[in-house]
């Protein structure tokens, strides 16, 4: 039985190279966000043919992504924007894990920050990220897409119909107090960063906005951009970066 599983396994190696190297084939002739759905594909048959060494957490990719741009940088400076519970589909725990990387993860939802502060070495802030200083109304997806919570102002409306129909969907709305970028680097004395990673479900063109790039020095972002908002274009390129790829629906940024 033994032998008959590993020859199973190989095969399924085999075939998963060979799909590789197909969606690679197919990437070179694809724009746009489909660039972004090959890259999944791609990152989930990778890390079946790696699962026994390097562990990549990120949903799409978009950490093996930034360490391959950083050639693998070490002791770098990560700042995780909507870390969630810190593990689950995160961007910056391999940094951490495998390249000794430190800095701060974000998460407004105290539930998941509680459970973040358990599982990280890093700093956890229990704090909503926003272009000004308010009061704001938040939902918090507490069963069904939990992944969803945000700002409720910064949620499209049918993206919010979609959350809802989830079977198993319970929400909160509650007013909670926000915090901006700027002031929460300055008082962390965070002014070198190597990699930003921005997932907060509609929100980023407005943080993108009123943050002041001349301050801090950010090699790379990641940043969720499910609407296809150009003014993300608009503000990265005005701010002297480069668009390098999409990896699912996150686009990669790199300052030239």
């Amino acid at each position: 039985m033994k032998k008959n599983n590993s020859f199973d396994i190989e095969i399924l190696k085999k075939a998963a190279r060979q799909l590789i190297d197909a969606y690679h084939e197919a990437l070179s002739d694809t724009s746009g966000k489909n660039r972004g759905r090959l890259a999944i594909d791609i990152f989930q048959l990778e890390r079946f043919l790696i699962q026994d060494r390097v562990k990549y957490f990120s949903e799409a990719g978009q950490d093996k992504y930034v360490d391959s741009l950083l050639k693998e940088k070490r002791n770098g400076v990560f700042i995780d924007i909507g870390g969630y519970n810190g593990w689950t589909s995160s961007n910056t725990l391999f940094f951490e894990i495998f390249r000794g990387w430190n800095g701060l993860l974000i998460e407004p939802v105290r539930t998941n920050y509680d459970e973040a502060k358990i599982i990280r070495n890093c700093k956890c802030l229990n704090v909503c990220v926003d272009r000004f200083e308010r009061i704001i109304n938040f939902i918090e997806i507490k069963k069904g897409y939990t992944q969803m919570s945000g700002i409720l102002e910064n949620i499209e409306e049918t993206a919010l119909k979609n959350i809802r129909k989830n079977p198993n969907h319970e929400e909160k709305i509650y007013e909670i107090e926000t915090k901006t970028l700027e002031n929460i680097l300055l008082q962390n004395n965070i002014s070198q960063i190597d990699y930003i990673s921005m997932d907060i479900e509609g929100g980023e063109n407005d943080i993108l906005e009123t943050f002041p790039f001349d301050k801090f020095n950010v090699k790379v972002w990641s940043i969720e951009n499910n609407s296809n908002d150009k003014n993300i274009k608009e503000l990265m390129t005005l701010n002297n970066y480069k668009f390098v790829e999409y990896i699912g629906v996150d686009e990669i940024w790199i300052k030239n």
